[in-house]
């Protein structure tokens, strides 16, 4: 596997797990924010799992729903920058 391949898999890492962290400190459950989302509960998980990865746009909306920043969900220091 090549370094950049490397570095997306780790971002994707990452990414999934700053929203369940996020995601808990608000107690939410994943049917919560997906209900936020207006999504399927299964999306949220696949999102938290790494199996999907979402696009620009739902990046923003998960923010929202989150109340943090996007730049916070792509945070290289899961749960550093999470707090509010």
């Amino acid at each position: 596997m090549n370094a950049q391949t490397e570095e997306a898999k780790n971002c994707l890492a990452g990414l999934a797990e700053n929203i369940r962290l996020r995601r808990e400190q608000l107690m939410l459950s994943q049917a919560d924010l997906a209900k936020r989302l207006g999504c399927d509960q299964s999306y949220v998980s696949k999102l938290e799992n790494g199996a999907k990865q979402p696009l620009v746009s739902t990046l923003a909306d998960l923010a929202n729903a989150l109340e943090i920043q996007p730049s916070d969900l792509l945070a290289t220091t899961p749960g550093k920058i999470l707090r509010k």
